[in-house]
Parts: structure tokens; C-alpha cells; sequence
């Protein structure tokens, strides 16, 4: 009998002390019935030290089947995590997960559909949400399917033979221009994740579109507490 596919979850970190959580509680909220395995990969922290020594009890979800972690004693690049991450995958399809980020119960459903069953190489959401912590504001963002989008996730076997680099900028579109991506989808309308920002220690020129909001990102009527559960909310400091 042939075995079920697998899910990796990749999940880099970085000085995410107040922020990783999210994601974490992202992941234990996935309604999804294929098993999948989490693989974090970080700089130690005597902050995060706690975190480290226990992470398989912060991945509750009872289809979560592994959890790993690679702990360095320094800063890396991301493109390097990624790569690391990839060739200890074991899943069919890979998730990117940031630790900034709240992905949407159906994140994984939508990966496994697009890639498993639809037989995709690379899924992305081309709109989203992203939400300032600090200025508590919300944002919509629409990619137009231009570049890469949201909720990336790709075939794990594309990812075995990455390339070294050594980028701090584009890592979302280095890492696409070098998987051997033959078919992908841009899925629309369906992500109601929340892409937070103010603990991000990448893209710190984001913080601009918040200020005056221009394409990619969008003003909108909606408000944080229309697309996460209370609990998230009170986790983020919203009143």
C-alpha cells in the first residue's frame, strides 16, 4: 500500500522571542487530517532557551507526527536555513512558514490540495493581510500575481539541490527562481492570514506602506479583529 503524503512545515527564527508563538499557534489550529512534521531551524538565544528544550511540546495538533529543531551558535542567512531545512524534509510538500506570521486554518489544506492533488510545483495566495503591531494597523495586499506571493509552498524533492547563497534581500524569489518550478498556482480570495510586522528582523522598509499605502499594499475597511480569534487578538495586545 502506497504510504500517505507527508506536510513539512518549515519554520526559520530569529530573534522572534515575542513573536514565534503565532506561529506556532497557527500551525496547532490547521484543519487538516494528513500528518505533517514541523522543522525549525535557529540561532541560539538564552531568551529562547526554554522554547528550544521543549518545542515538541508547543506543536499540539494531533496530526502533527515529528518535530525537529537545528539549533546554531550563529547567525546564518536565510537562503542557508532554507536549504537546510529542505534536504531534512521527509513531507512531499513543503511549507515556508514565518514565525511572524498567523497562517489561516486552511494554509495547509490549500498546499496539500494545489500540490497533491492538483499536482503543482509551487502554491502561492496572491492577496492577504498584513498587520503592523506596533501601529496596529491592518493592511490588504494583492501581489497580482506578479513575483511571489503568500503561503508559499512548493514539491520538498524540488527543494533537495539549493543552491549556497548568502542574500539578505528577495529571499522569497531566490529561493523560486532556483526550484525547477514547472507548473504553479496563484490561488485568489481564499488566505485570510495575518502577516505581522514590527518584530520582522528582514523587511524592515515595510513599515513605509503603513505610513502611506501603496501597491502591493492596500487600504482597507477590515479590521484585525474581523480575521483572527480573540485569544490571537489579546496574544498581539489589541484593546
Amino acid at each position: 500500500m502506497k504510504e500517505r503524503p507527508l506536510i513539512t512545515i518549515g519554520l526559520p527564527l530569529y530573534k522572534m522571542e515575542k513573536i514565534q508563538w503565532l506561529a506556532i499557534e497557527s500551525i496547532n489550529r490547521q484543519e487538516i487530517d494528513v500528518p505533517f512534521e514541523v522543522l525549525i531551524d535557529m540561532e541560539f538565544s538564552e531568551r529562547d532557551n526554554a522554547f528550544i528544550q521543549s518545542i515538541g511540546s508547543y506543536i499540539r495538533h494531533p496530526r502533527c507526527v515529528s518535530t525537529g529543531s537545528s539549533v546554531r551558535s550563529e547567525w546564518v542567512p536565510l537562503p542557508v536555513k532554507w536549504k537546510d531545512i529542505a534536504k531534512q524534509a521527509r513531507g512531499d510538500v513543503f511549507i515556508l512558514q514565518a514565525g511572524d506570521c498567523y497562517s489561516d486554518p486552511k494554509r495547509l489544506h490549500r498546499a496539500y490540495r494545489d500540490i497533491i492533488k492538483q499536482g503543482y510545483d509551487w502554491t502561492q495566495d496572491a492577496d492577504g493581510w498584513f498587520y503592523h503591531v506596533q501601529y496596529k494597523k491592518l493592511l490588504r495586499f494583492d501581489q497580482k500575481e506578479k513575483g511571489t506571493g503568500l503561503n508559499m509552498a512548493f514539491r520538498t524533492s524540488l527543494g533537495k539541490d539549493l543552491p549556497e547563497s548568502d542574500k539578505t534581500k528577495g529571499i522569497d524569489f531566490w529561493l523560486y527562481s532556483n526550484l525547477d518550478t514547472k507548473k504553479t498556482k496563484w490561488n485568489h480570495g481564499e488566505n485570510m492570514s495575518v502577516d505581522t510586522h514590527g518584530y520582522n528582523t528582514i523587511s524592515y522598509n515595510r513599515s513605509k506602506y503603513f505610513r502611506t499605502p501603496a501597491p502591493p499594499f492596500f487600504k482597507t475597511e477590515k479590521e484585525i479583529t474581523d480575521l483572527l480569534p480573540p485569544d490571537i487578538i489579546e496574544g498581539l495586545g489589541v484593546k
